[in-house]
């Protein structure tokens, strides 16, 4: 799964980049060209932000010599990504305006997916790591 340096391995990198992918996607996908031009700049900005944290913490976790700190903030971030969906999922959920907050459509449940499967896939990564194997040759 990593080498003795602890490397990220191919299932870190693909949830990284799945997580970041799944909020760069909520970014773009809630964007309101009928408001006012500073109101879509601060809602852009404030749904790219957690893609923006997931880039920066995925790519100082990616190139750190000692990852550790990095894997750290990762792993909170996956964390609080999940509570942000357990949040925000059922909001969506209960309310059928389709422009309250929450996803409401395909579109909107694209990026849920997307988070769902990158903060899985980042836990069992976690997992996989800490496993007494060390995550057996073949895991990269």
């Amino acid at each position: 799964m990593y080498d003795k340096r602890g490397a990220p391995s191919r299932l870190e990198a693909a949830a990284l980049l799945i997580l970041a992918s799944g909020w760069g996607w909520t970014g773009g996908n809630f964007s309101q060209p009928d408001f006012a031009i500073g109101t879509q700049i601060l809602i852009t900005v404030l749904h790219a932000l957690p893609c923006l944290i997931a880039v920066v913490l995925g790519a100082l976790y990616l190139v750190a010599p000692v990852p550790r700190w990095a894997r750290t903030g990762v792993t909170a971030f996956a964390l609080l990504s999940a509570v942000a969906l357990a949040v925000i999922i059922p909001l969506g959920v209960t309310n059928p305006d389709p422009n309250s907050f929450g996803p409401h459509n395909f579109a909107d449940y694209v990026p849920v997916g997307l988070l769902v499967v990158g903060i899985g896939a980042w836990f069992v990564s976690q997992l996989r790591r800490r496993s007494p194997a060390g995550g057996a040759a073949g895991a990269r």
